[in-house]
Parts: C-alpha cells; sequence; structure tokens
C-alpha cells in the first residue's frame, strides 16, 4: 500500500476565474482540497478548526449523557 504523506502548508483557493477546462483539470481539484485542508487543520494557537469543534462535540455528547 502506498504510503500517505499529509503536509499542510498554507494554500490559498486558486483563481475562480478561470476557465472551465482548467476547473476541470486535476491539478485545480488539488488547489481546491489543499486549500480545505489547510482551512480545516491549520493550527491557531493550540487548536485547529477540526480539533476545535470535534472537542465542543464531545462536550455536548457527555453533557447530553449525563456525564
Amino acid at each position: 500500500m502506498k504510503e500517505v504523506k499529509v503536509n499542510i502548508s498554507a494554500q490559498g483557493f486558486p483563481s475562480q476565474f478561470v476557465s472551465d477546462a482548467e476547473k476541470a483539470s486535476d491539478g485545480f481539484g488539488l488547489q481546491v482540497g489543499q486549500a480545505i485542508q489547510y482551512e480545516w487543520f491549520k493550527k491557531d494557537g493550540n487548536q485547529g478548526r477540526y480539533y476545535g469543534q470535534w472537542r465542543d462535540f464531545h462536550k455536548l455528547r457527555l453533557y447530553a449523557r449525563g456525564e
């Protein structure tokens, strides 16, 4: 199986004003995916958006169960 390395680097969203042919390319889709990954998993101080929401939902689940 191929080893997957996750690299979270600063990546902005690509331009929306390119041709449809360029938007249909794999490279454009990869840039969009990397930008989404950066937005969700970047660390702002001690937390990232994904991990912050996971922690909040976990606390709410515990509260709902009465724990």
